[in-house]
């Protein structure tokens, strides 16, 4: 078993989470400039995008947070 600290799981985790955020972005893009005249879709994408990246930006805080967590775990 590894000695991950909650400091790293939190990270780790924010990371991942980053991740699938982008790749969520990438494809509402792709969508997006595949049918811009789609207007039946376009206000769900743009919902898709926006939520996105309030979910992107938690996992920044996230990140900032295990960065705070490393000075306060045993050694």
């Amino acid at each position: 078993m590894t000695n991950a600290t909650p400091s790293s799981i939190l990270r780790d985790a924010a990371h991942e989470l980053n991740n699938l955020c982008s790749t969520i972005l990438g494809f509402a893009t792709l969508a997006e400039e595949t049918d811009p005249q789609n207007s039946s879709i376009a206000g769900y994408l743009t919902e898709i995008k926006l939520s996105t990246e309030g979910v992107a930006a938690i996992a920044s805080r996230l990140r900032e947070l295990s960065q705070e967590l490393v000075g306060t775990e045993p050694a």
